[in-house]
């Protein structure tokens, strides 16, 4: 397992803890240079997304890792933060639909979380 994969795992294990749902994570690591995985998941309300955010950063600073930029704030639909290897991707459902990046990234093979979000983050 790569460390951004790893990174990428700790992330999806955050937002699930913090009851974000339809959490996908895309390898693209084949596709681009700009990063190696994107997280893609829903929340129910921009507080809900902040407070994911939140989280994040503080979790994956204790781990060395920092932001190195954030789109949007708490009144956004659409929240992102980009942790270089790895760029979360946060929205409330109807914009998730109407962007679908998901569906932009087709060819992304998809991590497996189910280890990740049961506790294992091995």
């Amino acid at each position: 397992m790569t460390e951004s994969s790893k990174i990428a795992r700790i992330c999806a294990r955050i937002a699930y803890e913090k009851r974000a749902e339809d959490i996908v994570v895309l390898d693209l690591r084949k596709l681009t240079d700009v990063t190696d995985y994107m997280l893609v998941a829903s929340v129910g309300s921009p507080q809900q997304g902040s407070a994911i955010i939140q989280e994040l950063k503080h979790r994956l600073l204790e781990l060395g890792v920092e932001h190195l930029g954030r789109e949007g704030n708490r009144q956004d639909k659409w929240i992102l933060v980009d942790f270089g290897e790895v760029i979360v991707h946060l929205f409330e459902p109807t914009t998730r639909t109407f962007y679908d990046i998901e569906n932009l990234w087709g060819d992304a093979p998809r991590l497996d979380l189910e280890d990740s979000l049961e506790g294992n983050q091995g």
